[in-house]
């Protein structure tokens, strides 16, 4: 069984999350980041199932608790391992 973060954690990641979303939909500079292009968001996806905190049976996280076919394409999220990076 997978062993997510807590749901308090995980519902501080969500706020975390959509305030950057709503920070860079304010802001002209990183509007254009809100979505990655496909090549970054296909490298991302090969990072993540590559990794060991992966659930390929629920397409998530065990680190930070996402559902990673969202959080790869937002430009303004980094893996919380540090794997890849939030586009600057």
């Amino acid at each position: 069984m997978p062993e997510y973060p807590s749901l308090q954690k995980q519902v501080n990641n969500f706020k975390t999350s959509f305030a950057h979303v709503t920070l860079s939909l304010a802001n002209k500079k990183y509007r254009k980041l809100l979505k990655v292009p496909k090549h970054i968001f296909k490298e991302r996806i090969s990072i993540c199932k590559d990794c060991e905190r992966y659930v390929e049976e629920h397409h998530r996280c065990e680190e930070c608790g996402c559902f990673v076919g969202i959080k790869a394409r937002v430009g303004v999220e980094g893996c919380p391992l540090k794997k890849w990076s939030a586009l600057t």
